[in-house]
Protein backbone atom coordinates (compact mmCIF):
# COMPACT_ATOMS: atom_id res chain seq x y z
CA UNK A 1 0.00 0.00 0.00
CA UNK A 2 1.28 3.74 -0.66
CA UNK A 3 -0.35 6.78 -0.45
CA UNK A 4 0.48 10.41 -1.42
CA UNK A 5 -1.31 13.54 -0.26
CA UNK A 6 -1.33 17.08 -2.33
CA UNK A 7 -1.69 20.93 -1.75
CA UNK A 8 -5.23 22.63 -2.20
CA UNK A 9 -6.41 24.05 -5.18
CA UNK A 10 -9.06 26.71 -5.62
CA UNK A 11 -10.96 27.36 -9.14
CA UNK A 12 -14.10 29.07 -10.16
CA UNK A 13 -15.42 29.78 -6.76
CA UNK A 14 -14.37 25.68 -5.60
CA UNK A 15 -12.40 24.87 -3.38
CA UNK A 16 -10.29 21.40 -2.98
CA UNK A 17 -8.87 20.26 0.04
CA UNK A 18 -7.99 16.82 1.88
CA UNK A 19 -6.57 15.62 -1.51
CA UNK A 20 -4.84 12.18 -0.57
CA UNK A 21 -4.48 8.78 -3.32
CA UNK A 22 -3.83 5.68 -1.97
CA UNK A 23 -3.08 2.38 -3.81
CA UNK A 24 -2.87 -1.14 -3.10
CA UNK A 25 -0.61 -3.14 -5.86
CA UNK A 26 -0.23 -6.84 -7.12
CA UNK A 27 2.13 -7.80 -10.15
CA UNK A 28 3.44 -5.74 -12.69
CA UNK A 29 2.38 -1.96 -12.72
CA UNK A 30 3.05 1.67 -13.46
CA UNK A 31 2.55 3.40 -10.11
CA UNK A 32 0.18 5.91 -10.08
CA UNK A 33 1.16 7.67 -6.45
CA UNK A 34 4.67 7.77 -7.68
CA UNK A 35 3.44 9.09 -11.58
CA UNK A 36 0.66 11.36 -10.61
CA UNK A 37 0.61 13.52 -13.45
CA UNK A 38 -0.48 17.26 -13.21
CA UNK A 39 -3.58 18.53 -10.89
CA UNK A 40 -5.23 21.27 -11.22
CA UNK A 41 -8.42 22.88 -10.67
CA UNK A 42 -9.85 23.88 -14.03
CA UNK A 43 -13.04 26.61 -15.03
CA UNK A 44 -15.69 25.21 -16.83
CA UNK A 45 -19.17 27.36 -17.45
CA UNK A 46 -20.50 25.46 -14.44
CA UNK A 47 -18.24 25.50 -11.81
CA UNK A 48 -15.08 24.09 -12.16
CA UNK A 49 -13.42 20.53 -12.04
CA UNK A 50 -10.41 18.92 -10.40
CA UNK A 51 -8.56 17.35 -13.18
CA UNK A 52 -5.80 14.60 -13.17
CA UNK A 53 -3.54 14.56 -16.43
CA UNK A 54 -1.18 12.32 -17.29
CA UNK A 55 -1.96 9.90 -14.90
CA UNK A 56 0.36 6.85 -15.95
CA UNK A 57 -1.77 3.98 -13.86
CA UNK A 58 -1.68 0.95 -15.75
CA UNK A 59 -2.05 -3.21 -15.23
CA UNK A 60 -0.05 -5.75 -17.46
CA UNK A 61 0.12 -9.62 -17.17
CA UNK A 62 -2.52 -11.92 -15.74
CA UNK A 63 -3.21 -12.10 -12.18
CA UNK A 64 -1.83 -8.28 -11.99
CA UNK A 65 -4.41 -5.74 -10.07
CA UNK A 66 -4.21 -2.39 -8.85
CA UNK A 67 -6.65 -0.96 -6.73
CA UNK A 68 -6.69 3.15 -6.42
CA UNK A 69 -8.26 4.77 -3.88
CA UNK A 70 -9.10 8.75 -3.75
CA UNK A 71 -10.61 10.97 -1.61
CA UNK A 72 -10.94 14.80 -1.09
CA UNK A 73 -13.46 17.74 0.00
CA UNK A 74 -14.78 19.91 -2.07
CA UNK A 75 -16.54 23.59 -0.95
CA UNK A 76 -17.93 25.84 -2.72
CA UNK A 77 -16.72 29.68 -1.48
CA UNK A 78 -19.72 31.63 -1.79
CA UNK A 79 -22.58 31.04 0.67
CA UNK A 80 -25.35 31.85 -2.17
CA UNK A 81 -23.93 29.00 -4.02
CA UNK A 82 -23.91 25.13 -3.56
CA UNK A 83 -22.90 22.09 -5.25
CA UNK A 84 -25.72 20.03 -6.50
CA UNK A 85 -24.08 17.78 -9.45
CA UNK A 86 -20.59 15.55 -10.12
CA UNK A 87 -19.48 14.75 -13.81
CA UNK A 88 -16.73 12.57 -14.23
CA UNK A 89 -14.62 11.64 -16.94
CA UNK A 90 -12.16 8.26 -17.13
CA UNK A 91 -9.91 7.97 -19.67
CA UNK A 92 -8.52 4.34 -20.64
CA UNK A 93 -6.14 4.94 -23.70
CA UNK A 94 -5.50 0.93 -23.71
CA UNK A 95 -7.74 -1.70 -22.34
CA UNK A 96 -7.13 -4.46 -24.36
CA UNK A 97 -6.35 -7.86 -23.88
CA UNK A 98 -8.14 -11.11 -22.48
CA UNK A 99 -9.06 -11.01 -19.20
CA UNK A 100 -9.32 -6.86 -18.68
CA UNK A 101 -11.49 -5.34 -16.63
CA UNK A 102 -11.69 -1.89 -15.37
CA UNK A 103 -14.22 -0.49 -12.62
CA UNK A 104 -14.83 2.78 -11.08
CA UNK A 105 -16.88 3.56 -8.10
CA UNK A 106 -17.60 6.77 -6.57
CA UNK A 107 -19.58 8.37 -3.95
CA UNK A 108 -20.56 11.61 -2.49
CA UNK A 109 -21.33 12.64 1.09
CA UNK A 110 -22.01 15.50 3.36
CA UNK A 111 -20.38 16.93 5.67
CA UNK A 112 -22.01 13.97 8.22
CA UNK A 113 -20.84 10.94 6.45
CA UNK A 114 -24.43 11.03 4.78
CA UNK A 115 -24.40 9.62 0.74
CA UNK A 116 -25.67 12.11 -1.39
CA UNK A 117 -24.93 9.75 -4.43
CA UNK A 118 -22.91 7.39 -6.20
CA UNK A 119 -22.30 5.45 -9.73
CA UNK A 120 -20.56 2.46 -10.89
CA UNK A 121 -19.06 2.80 -14.11
CA UNK A 122 -17.03 -0.08 -16.02
CA UNK A 123 -14.63 -0.01 -19.37
CA UNK A 124 -12.92 2.98 -20.62
CA UNK A 125 -15.80 5.79 -19.74
CA UNK A 126 -15.86 8.98 -21.41
CA UNK A 127 -18.13 11.42 -20.82
CA UNK A 128 -19.78 9.44 -18.30
CA UNK A 129 -23.54 10.37 -16.76
CA UNK A 130 -23.33 13.19 -13.58
CA UNK A 131 -24.09 12.50 -10.54
CA UNK A 132 -27.74 14.19 -9.19
CA UNK A 133 -26.91 14.66 -5.77
CA UNK A 134 -29.70 13.98 -3.54
CA UNK A 135 -29.35 17.66 -1.72
CA UNK A 136 -27.41 20.35 -2.21
CA UNK A 137 -24.64 20.93 -0.30
CA UNK A 138 -22.00 23.77 0.29
CA UNK A 139 -19.19 21.12 1.28
CA UNK A 140 -18.92 17.97 -0.59
CA UNK A 141 -16.58 14.78 0.27
CA UNK A 142 -15.78 12.90 -2.74
CA UNK A 143 -14.44 9.25 -2.64
CA UNK A 144 -13.47 7.18 -5.70
CA UNK A 145 -12.04 3.51 -6.02
CA UNK A 146 -10.74 2.54 -9.40
CA UNK A 147 -9.66 -1.04 -9.55
CA UNK A 148 -7.99 -1.91 -12.79
CA UNK A 149 -7.25 -5.98 -13.13
CA UNK A 150 -6.14 -8.54 -15.15
CA UNK A 151 -7.24 -12.47 -14.47
CA UNK A 152 -6.13 -15.53 -14.82
CA UNK A 153 -6.80 -15.92 -18.61
CA UNK A 154 -4.78 -12.65 -19.28
CA UNK A 155 -1.35 -12.67 -21.33
CA UNK A 156 1.57 -10.40 -22.67
CA UNK A 157 -1.16 -8.44 -25.06
CA UNK A 158 -3.08 -7.78 -21.87
CA UNK A 159 -2.56 -4.29 -20.44
CA UNK A 160 -5.02 -1.21 -19.13
CA UNK A 161 -3.79 2.23 -19.05
CA UNK A 162 -5.44 5.27 -17.32
CA UNK A 163 -4.28 8.81 -18.48
CA UNK A 164 -6.71 10.84 -17.16
CA UNK A 165 -9.18 11.37 -14.44
CA UNK A 166 -11.44 14.49 -13.85
CA UNK A 167 -14.50 14.95 -11.82
CA UNK A 168 -16.25 18.59 -12.53
CA UNK A 169 -18.86 19.59 -10.01
CA UNK A 170 -22.37 21.91 -11.21
CA UNK A 171 -23.64 24.31 -8.62
CA UNK A 172 -26.95 26.07 -8.04
CA UNK A 173 -27.84 29.70 -6.40
CA UNK A 174 -28.67 28.56 -3.11
CA UNK A 175 -32.73 29.77 -2.37
CA UNK A 176 -32.84 32.76 -0.23
CA UNK A 177 -34.32 31.06 2.24
CA UNK A 178 -30.68 29.05 2.76
CA UNK A 179 -28.31 31.63 1.64
CA UNK A 180 -26.91 31.48 5.22
CA UNK A 181 -25.24 28.55 6.49
CA UNK A 182 -27.28 27.30 8.97
CA UNK A 183 -26.22 26.65 12.37
CA UNK A 184 -23.67 24.01 12.39
CA UNK A 185 -23.06 22.26 15.84
CA UNK A 186 -20.23 20.88 17.75
CA UNK A 187 -18.36 18.32 19.81
CA UNK A 188 -15.17 18.21 22.25
CA UNK A 189 -13.57 18.51 25.19
CA UNK A 190 -10.80 17.48 27.43
CA UNK A 191 -8.13 14.13 28.20
CA UNK A 192 -6.84 13.93 31.46
CA UNK A 193 -4.41 11.46 33.16
CA UNK A 194 -6.95 9.92 36.07
CA UNK A 195 -3.80 9.49 38.69
CA UNK A 196 -6.26 7.98 41.29
CA UNK A 197 -7.98 6.23 39.43
CA UNK A 198 -11.40 7.46 40.45
CA UNK A 199 -13.29 8.16 36.97
CA UNK A 200 -12.96 11.59 37.63
CA UNK A 201 -10.99 14.74 36.41
CA UNK A 202 -10.02 15.96 40.32
CA UNK A 203 -7.60 19.47 41.16
CA UNK A 204 -4.04 17.96 40.72
CA UNK A 205 -4.62 15.42 37.63
CA UNK A 206 -2.91 16.90 34.14
CA UNK A 207 -4.51 16.91 30.82
CA UNK A 208 -2.69 15.08 28.23
CA UNK A 209 -1.78 16.53 24.54
CA UNK A 210 -0.90 14.75 21.38
CA UNK A 211 -3.86 12.31 21.67
CA UNK A 212 -5.57 10.75 18.34
CA UNK A 213 -9.36 11.28 18.10
CA UNK A 214 -11.94 10.16 15.79
CA UNK A 215 -14.97 11.51 14.96
CA UNK A 216 -17.37 8.77 13.12
CA UNK A 217 -20.56 9.08 12.15
CA UNK A 218 -23.60 6.32 12.88
CA UNK A 219 -22.16 3.66 11.26
CA UNK A 220 -18.77 3.82 12.47
CA UNK A 221 -16.85 5.85 9.81
CA UNK A 222 -14.43 8.09 10.71
CA UNK A 223 -15.22 11.65 9.31
CA UNK A 224 -12.57 13.79 10.70
CA UNK A 225 -9.31 13.17 12.66
CA UNK A 226 -7.65 15.41 15.34
CA UNK A 227 -5.22 15.35 18.04
CA UNK A 228 -5.33 17.09 21.43
CA UNK A 229 -3.56 20.24 21.85
CA UNK A 230 -1.05 21.71 24.31
CA UNK A 231 -3.73 21.87 27.30
CA UNK A 232 -5.49 18.43 26.33
CA UNK A 233 -8.21 19.82 24.41
CA UNK A 234 -9.68 18.77 21.14
CA UNK A 235 -12.73 20.08 19.30
CA UNK A 236 -14.99 18.97 15.70
CA UNK A 237 -16.90 21.77 14.71
CA UNK A 238 -19.05 23.16 11.79
CA UNK A 239 -20.94 19.24 12.07
CA UNK A 240 -24.57 19.12 10.57
CA UNK A 241 -27.58 18.11 13.34
CA UNK A 242 -27.04 14.55 13.52
CA UNK A 243 -25.90 11.10 15.15
CA UNK A 244 -22.22 10.88 15.94
CA UNK A 245 -19.59 8.83 18.22
CA UNK A 246 -16.27 9.91 19.56
CA UNK A 247 -13.39 7.47 19.03
CA UNK A 248 -9.88 8.14 21.83
CA UNK A 249 -6.78 6.36 20.85
CA UNK A 250 -5.23 5.47 24.37
CA UNK A 251 -1.32 6.07 23.82
CA UNK A 252 1.20 3.05 24.29
CA UNK A 253 1.25 1.60 28.27
CA UNK A 254 -1.94 3.40 28.46
CA UNK A 255 -5.35 2.36 29.00
CA UNK A 256 -9.25 4.47 30.00
CA UNK A 257 -10.17 4.59 33.09
CA UNK A 258 -13.73 4.07 34.67
CA UNK A 259 -16.66 5.13 32.20
CA UNK A 260 -19.83 7.34 33.54
CA UNK A 261 -17.96 7.48 37.27
CA UNK A 262 -20.72 9.68 39.39
CA UNK A 263 -20.35 12.97 39.56
CA UNK A 264 -21.59 16.16 40.72
CA UNK A 265 -22.76 19.40 39.40
CA UNK A 266 -19.21 20.55 38.06
CA UNK A 267 -17.38 17.69 38.14
CA UNK A 268 -15.88 16.17 34.67
CA UNK A 269 -15.96 12.37 34.41
CA UNK A 270 -15.08 9.95 31.59
CA UNK A 271 -17.62 8.72 28.70
CA UNK A 272 -15.59 5.97 27.36
CA UNK A 273 -15.71 2.40 27.32
CA UNK A 274 -12.52 0.41 27.80
CA UNK A 275 -11.47 0.70 24.10
CA UNK A 276 -12.05 4.62 23.79
CA UNK A 277 -15.58 4.75 22.41
CA UNK A 278 -18.31 6.91 23.36
CA UNK A 279 -22.11 5.96 22.88
CA UNK A 280 -23.70 7.90 20.30
CA UNK A 281 -24.01 11.51 20.70
CA UNK A 282 -27.23 13.15 18.91
CA UNK A 283 -26.65 16.51 17.93
CA UNK A 284 -29.27 19.29 17.00
CA UNK A 285 -28.69 22.42 14.64
CA UNK A 286 -26.29 24.52 16.63
CA UNK A 287 -25.35 22.41 19.85
CA UNK A 288 -22.42 22.39 21.28
CA UNK A 289 -21.59 19.47 23.33
CA UNK A 290 -18.25 20.03 25.57
CA UNK A 291 -18.57 16.94 27.96
CA UNK A 292 -17.09 14.35 25.74
CA UNK A 293 -14.12 13.79 28.09
CA UNK A 294 -11.66 11.06 28.13
CA UNK A 295 -9.52 10.07 31.24
CA UNK A 296 -6.33 7.77 30.50
CA UNK A 297 -4.47 5.48 33.39
CA UNK A 298 -1.40 3.63 33.24
CA UNK A 299 -1.94 0.32 32.58
CA UNK A 300 -0.24 -2.18 35.13
CA UNK A 301 -0.31 -5.46 35.86
CA UNK A 302 0.81 -6.78 40.21
CA UNK A 303 -0.23 -8.38 42.87
CA UNK A 304 1.74 -11.41 45.50
CA UNK A 305 3.38 -13.90 45.78
CA UNK A 306 3.11 -16.30 48.77
CA UNK A 307 3.64 -19.70 50.55
CA UNK A 308 0.13 -22.11 50.18
CA UNK A 309 1.33 -23.93 53.58
CA UNK A 310 -1.70 -26.25 52.92
CA UNK A 311 -1.84 -26.33 49.34
CA UNK A 312 -5.41 -25.36 48.66
CA UNK A 313 -4.84 -22.78 45.91
CA UNK A 314 -6.24 -19.88 48.71
CA UNK A 315 -4.35 -17.37 50.12
CA UNK A 316 -5.90 -18.39 53.72
CA UNK A 317 -5.31 -16.48 57.05
CA UNK A 318 -1.99 -17.43 58.58
CA UNK A 319 0.21 -17.77 55.46
CA UNK A 320 2.96 -15.58 54.72
CA UNK A 321 3.60 -13.31 51.57
CA UNK A 322 7.49 -14.37 49.99
CA UNK A 323 9.90 -11.66 48.99
CA UNK A 324 12.47 -11.02 46.72
CA UNK A 325 10.94 -13.74 43.57
CA UNK A 326 11.79 -13.27 39.91
CA UNK A 327 8.99 -12.13 38.27
CA UNK A 328 8.79 -11.52 34.38
CA UNK A 329 6.70 -9.50 32.06
CA UNK A 330 6.32 -11.21 28.66
CA UNK A 331 4.40 -10.21 25.46
CA UNK A 332 2.48 -12.55 23.45
CA UNK A 333 5.53 -13.82 21.66
CA UNK A 334 7.17 -14.76 24.95
CA UNK A 335 9.76 -12.08 25.05
CA UNK A 336 10.95 -10.74 28.60
CA UNK A 337 10.00 -6.73 28.25
CA UNK A 338 10.65 -6.17 32.00
CA UNK A 339 11.78 -8.15 35.02
CA UNK A 340 11.09 -7.11 39.12
CA UNK A 341 11.00 -8.65 42.14
CA UNK A 342 8.63 -8.99 44.83
CA UNK A 343 8.97 -6.91 48.15
CA UNK A 344 9.12 -7.02 51.75
CA UNK A 345 5.51 -7.47 51.85
CA UNK A 346 5.35 -10.23 48.59
CA UNK A 347 3.88 -7.75 46.54
CA UNK A 348 5.20 -6.91 42.59
CA UNK A 349 3.99 -4.40 39.86
CA UNK A 350 4.53 -3.55 36.44
CA UNK A 351 3.27 -0.20 35.57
Amino acid sequence: MSSASFSPVSSNGLSFTNIAVNEADTGTFASFTSSPGTLQGVAIPTGAELSWGGVGAAVYYAGSSQVVNFSYSVSSTSSTSLIDSVGQVYVADVLSGPGVSLVAVESVYDSSGNLLGSETFTGGVTNAPSIILSQAEQTVNVKISLTMAVDGTGNSSSEIHISKIDQSFGTIAAPSSIAAPSATASIGSTVWMDTNRDGLFTPGETTVAGVTVDLLNSTGAVLQTTTTDSSGHYAFTGLNAGTYEVQFVAPTGEAFTTQNATATPGEINSVVDSSGLTSPVALTAGQSDQLVNAGLITASIGSTVWMDTNRDGLFTPGETTVAGVTVDLLNNTGSILQTTTTDSSGHYAFT
